[in-house]
């Protein structure tokens, strides 16, 4: 079993804050364990988590406002009473994400007293220079430059800016993270974290929280002003490559329909197409099944992102029947007329329809 320099344990709704810090400690050769990453599939995660806990040289608890996951809880809980007490000289300490606030690392503190017992590293104080520290605390040695490590720039501190209307969707879902993931493309894990926040965006916008799951009815009524919103960011910021939008057109392209229903044939076309399948040792095809099968990166298959990686066979075709459903997303004029009305319009207006599509473009 490869043995890894640091165990990451982490609230899974931190994870594109966690993710640039991990980003920073591999590139210093420091090897990580975390989860997206090194997971191996079809294998018992938690056994496969509680294995790599008890052989890491440190074990980092990162909190922030959002607490303690349900399975960040578990390895905590493990590894304070299973693992520490056989292998005491295992580093041990927290890790404090950015605007947390103190009640948070009370009852963190609280709940697990013995991380009381080392020193935390405070990432709320950029002027101490957190990531050197966390670099001196794992490795014993601290970086001989103070500019080799510099801040993930998702954690720098800037002002806070009060949001954009075109930010906020009718469903009251904030899309200013999304689009700085996507602008931050040559930043590594930016798509990674993006495609990820996509996802639990998509559960908000139904009214679903993180570890939910994204049903097909979810998907038959999901709020068109949000896909359109979601679609757009992605083909934008990747110049036309991604987006769910893409993703249709290429799959109308090898013979699939937009009405929802599976056909095993088109799809492995369309998979093919967009880089979802790989080959086994045999040289058969497999399809691609968890995250870290997928490419991250402007060099994947144009449409390969984004993936909902827990539901993209089930769910995909259903999101190409509701875009084809969504007035938003369609350029006729009368339909998009019809559906701002909320009515048939009558003879006269779509005359003037007709009138506007005859005319030249100046």
């Amino acid at each position: 079993m490869e043995k890894y320099d640091v165990f990451i344990c982490h609230n899974s709704q931190d994870k594109p804050e966690v993710g640039k810090i991990k980003s920073s400690l591999q590139s210093q050769g420091i090897k990580t364990f975390y989860d997206e990453d090194n997971l191996i599939a079809f294998k018992k995660w938690k056994k496969q988590l509680q294995d790599h806990i008890s052989e890491v040289k440190a074990f980092l608890v990162f909190i922030s406002n959002n607490g303690t996951g349900p399975i960040q809880h578990e390895e905590i809980d493990f590894f304070l009473k299973e693992v520490l007490p056989k292998k005491p000289e295992i580093k041990t300490g927290l890790v404090i994400l950015p605007n947390t606030e103190a009640g948070i690392i009370s009852t963190v503190k609280n709940t697990f007293p013995k991380l009381l017992d080392n020193h935390y590293c405070d990432f709320r104080k950029e002027e101490t220079n957190p990531m050197n520290k966390l670099i001196w605390g794992i490795t014993g040695i601290y970086p001989e430059s103070q500019s080799i490590i510099t801040q993930p720039k998702s954690l720098t501190k800037t002002p806070q800016q009060p949001p954009h209307a075109d930010s906020i969707s009718l469903e009251g879902i904030d899309y200013r993270e999304l689009t700085e993931l996507l602008s931050e493309s040559k930043w590594e894990d930016a798509w990674e974290n993006a495609n990820y926040l996509t996802y639990k965006l998509m559960l908000n916008a139904v009214g679903k929280t993180q570890g939910d799951q994204l049903t097909k009815e979810d998907v038959k009524d999901f709020p068109c002003t949000d896909l359109y919103k979601i679609d757009k960011l992605w083909v934008e910021h990747s110049n036309g490559k991604f987006g769910f939008s893409i993703q249709k057109e290429i799959y109308l392209s090898v013979g699939g329909k937009p009405d929802g229903i599976f056909n095993q044939s088109i799809w492995r076309k369309f998979s093919d197409l967009v880089g979802w399948v790989g080959k086994d040792a045999n040289g058969c095809n497999f399809f691609y099944d968890s995250e870290e099968e997928f490419t991250f990166d402007i060099s994947a298959h144009k449409g390969h992102l984004p993936v909902l990686i827990e539901d993209y066979q089930e769910i995909i075709i259903d999101i190409f029947a509701r875009i084809e459903a969504c007035p938003q997303f369609n350029k006729d004029p009368l339909k998009l007329l019809n559906s701002h009305l909320g009515f048939q319009p009558d003879t006269s207006a779509i005359k003037a329809v007709e009138i506007i599509n005859s005319l030249p473009n100046i």
